[in-house]
C-alpha cells in the first residue's frame, strides 16, 4: 500500500504516463510506481467511482475490510484531465 502525505489543502494530484515503454504512476509529482510490461495498446476509458468492491466485484462478498469500513464513505474528484501525446504514441 502507498501512503499518502499530507497536504496543505487535503487535495491530491494523481497521475500516470502511458507510453510503449511502460507505466510510471504519480502521486503529488512523485513517482510512485513504474511497470514495464505488460503495456496495452488498447484504447481505453477513465472510471472514477467508490465502488466498495471495485469495478469487477471479484471478491468474496463480504469483503472483511469492508465490515470495518465507516460508512456512508465519499470522495471529491475536483477535475479530470486527459493529455493526448503529441508523437503520436
Amino acid at each position: 500500500a502507498y501512503h499518502l502525505e499530507e497536504t496543505p489543502d487535503g487535495f491530491h494530484t494523481l497521475g500516470v504516463d502511458w507510453s510503449p515503454e511502460g507505466y510510471v504512476f504519480y502521486v503529488d509529482g512523485k513517482v510512485s510506481y513504474q511497470m514495464n510490461k505488460p503495456v496495452s495498446d488498447t484504447e481505453q476509458f477513465i472510471l472514477v467511482h467508490t465502488e466498495c468492491q471495485g469495478y469487477r466485484g471479484n471478491k468474496p462478498l463480504p469483503d472483511p475490510a469492508l465490515l470495518k469500513a465507516e460508512l456512508p464513505a465519499f470522495f471529491i474528484v475536483d477535475y479530470v484531465r486527459v493529455y493526448d501525446n503529441a508523437s503520436g504514441y
